[in-house]
């Protein structure tokens, strides 16, 4: 399902995950880290498959603080997006 804080947009119409749970996977003792992580490695292949991939990633880079800290967007994982975003303002310093 896409969280609710995205902004509006008809890119959103095309998406991938349109009605699907993209939230991390949290860990239960009634479910193995690997079937966890085989529902969080479906959801990021979900999003190669996007038609509008490059909106997403837009969008989602472009903001300061993450949007969605518990959802995978673009394919990644939120401590993937924040690796990034301070890979890109130290790039920026120089």
């Amino acid at each position: 399902m896409i969280p609710k804080q995205l902004p509006p947009g008809d890119w959103l119409e095309r998406a991938a995950c349109r009605g699907k749970d993209m939230e991390l996977s949290t860990y239960t003792k009634k479910q193995a880290w690997y079937e966890r992580r085989r529902t969080d490695w479906n959801r990021i292949l979900l999003c190669s498959t996007c038609p509008v991939l490059d909106d997403c990633t837009n969008w989602v880079m472009g903001e300061e603080l993450d949007p969605c800290p518990c959802h995978i967007v673009a394919g990644m994982v939120p401590v993937e997006r924040g690796r990034i975003r301070r890979e890109c303002k130290e790039a920026r310093r120089g």
